[in-house]
């Protein structure tokens, strides 16, 4: 017996970020979630563009100013996007319901095959490639500051605004290091969710409409079966174009 597709599963990566990031509370301790998810969002998604912000008004030098534009600039769009999703969360539980009927209408051999040698490898690849680029981007990072640091200059990682003398102690340095260094990562995990997330829905959207489109083309073809099942197969496509559609 061949076994039922899961496409949800491809998503698994997901949802564990989301929990992460303080989008998808759990069933239990939701008290306890928002306020992680509150103060995460405060001190993260706010937070760290606005202190680069106000960083850069402290910047002497052009090379600051353009470093300090450029991870301004993603840090704020990568915060947009973070927001918008949040906002429309819900239609995301509405999205898998549909992905979740969808499997269940594929039932043959040939439909389940194709599913899982043409459709899922690509969105796993999506999501591998930007993990491991974004993963690099922030190793990279770290990477710098450490290097400079054993050479003997010790940066942060990005010009910014603090409420203390970051240089004044060993333990002001490493709070504000630690923050940077901890919100860039938060920030580099939402920004892989925002990118392979839609990325990876339209790719199985555009397979889903192929096998939509192959499914079409075969009713009427097989001499086995009645007008009515073929008109039953029509509905269920038509049921699967709307499903699409939405």
């Amino acid at each position: 017996m061949t076994e039922e597709p899961n496409t949800k599963a491809l998503f698994k990566t997901h949802f564990i970020a989301w929990r992460i990031l303080g989008m998808s509370p759990p069933d239990n301790y939701r008290p306890l979630y928002w306020i992680y998810s509150i103060l995460l969002n405060i001190f993260v998604t706010i937070g760290y563009p606005l202190h680069l912000i106000f960083g850069l008004f402290t910047s002497t030098t052009m090379y600051e100013i353009i470093q300090n534009v450029a991870i301004n600039f993603t840090c704020s769009v990568c915060a947009m996007k973070t927001i918008a999703i949040w906002w429309r969360f819900n239609k995301v539980d509405v999205m898998f319901e549909i992905i979740q009927r969808q499997d269940q209408r594929f039932t043959s051999h040939e439909e389940i095959a194709y599913l899982r040698k043409e459709v899922y490898p690509p969105v796993r690849r999506i999501i591998l490639l930007f993990s491991i680029l974004c993963t690099f981007i922030g190793i990279s990072g770290e990477s710098a500051v450490l290097v400079t640091g054993l050479l003997g200059t010790w940066n942060l990682m990005y010009k910014a605004y603090f409420p203390f003398d970051v240089f004044a102690s060993t333990k002001n340095y490493m709070a504000a290091h630690l923050y940077q260094f901890i919100g860039i990562s938060y920030l580099i995990l939402q920004n892989v969710v925002n990118d392979t997330f839609g990325a990876s829905h339209l790719c199985l959207l555009r397979s889903q409409v192929r096998m939509l489109n192959i499914r079409v083309t075969k009713i009427g073809h097989d001499p086995k079966k009645s007008r009515e099942e073929n008109n039953q197969e029509l509905l269920e496509c038509i049921k699967v174009h709307k499903d699409l559609l939405e």
